[in-house]
């Protein structure tokens, strides 16, 4: 208790003196809640303070728990660029690549075809930009060519996995490991290309957002894709969405 009241003193005396120590000026931001939008930066520090008190009470750091912001900080951060992951695990604390891995697998992964989720995305792409949905929008789609594979895929939510490679929304359920090869071995039809669509807000410097995208075979004719792109289409014009643009090539 008497620890704390000498805290207290310390940060009143130094309240206002320009020259006080940096650490004990960034104490008192803190408490005065100036870096209270900078969860990164905090979450940076919380993980420090709590990684170094186990340390010192010798408890290990199993089921570490990250800062949902810093957490998801990190993640980007070895998704652009292992290397500098490595690094700066050299002198912070930082989720593993492993760790990093384990949690992605676990997560829905991006659905094929036009789902409900599609919607979800483009929604969070007008809040991501605070962009209204009434304001203009592009729409683009494209083909491009795959190398042909059959690939199992772990789906965390419904932990399964599944055969990725074979054109449509719907893969090829693997009910155990054993009968993997006998499925590989079977006769299927192959994607041969992937059908890429993309939402643009036309304002310069904001990205595209890859929308949906859909395995197809090269013998699949206008018709059946045009029943994509229509469900796409009517999808984003019904919950409010203004496209003003809509290019494809060929």
């Amino acid at each position: 208790m008497s620890s704390r009241f000498l805290l207290l003193r310390v940060l009143i005396a130094f309240q206002n003196d320009s020259h006080a120590s940096p650490l004990l000026r960034f104490t008192q931001h803190v408490i005065d809640g100036h870096f209270k939008e900078n969860k990164v930066f905090l979450g940076l520090v919380e993980t420090l303070v709590v990684a170094k008190e186990r340390d010192l009470r010798g408890v290990g750091l199993q089921n570490f728990k990250y800062p949902p912001d810093y957490r998801e900080w990190i993640e980007l951060v070895r998704t652009i660029s292992p290397r500098l992951h490595r690094n700066m695990s050299l002198h912070f604390k930082v989720e593993t690549q492993r760790s990093i891995k384990n949690n992605i697998s676990h997560r829905p992964r991006f659905p094929l075809g036009i789902k409900d989720a599609t919607f979800a995305y483009a929604e969070k792409y007008c809040v991501d930009y605070q962009y209204p949905r009434s304001l203009p929008f592009c729409l683009g789609v494209d083909d491009t060519k795959l190398f042909s594979a059959l690939q199992p895929i772990f789906d965390g939510p419904s932990k399964s996995w599944y055969l990725m490679g074979t054109p449509g929304e719907q893969q090829i359920l693997i009910p155990d490991i054993a009968t993997l090869d006998s499925i590989k071995m079977q006769k299927h039809e192959m994607a041969t290309k992937i059908r890429l669509w993309v939402l643009q807000i036309p304002i310069a410097g904001i990205p595209p957002l890859a929308l949906a995208i859909l395995p197809i075979s090269s013998k699949i004719k206008a018709p059946a894709l045009l029943v994509h792109h229509e469900k796409l289409f009517r999808g984003l014009i019904s919950r409010g969405f203004r496209l003003i643009s809509n290019a494809s090539d060929g």
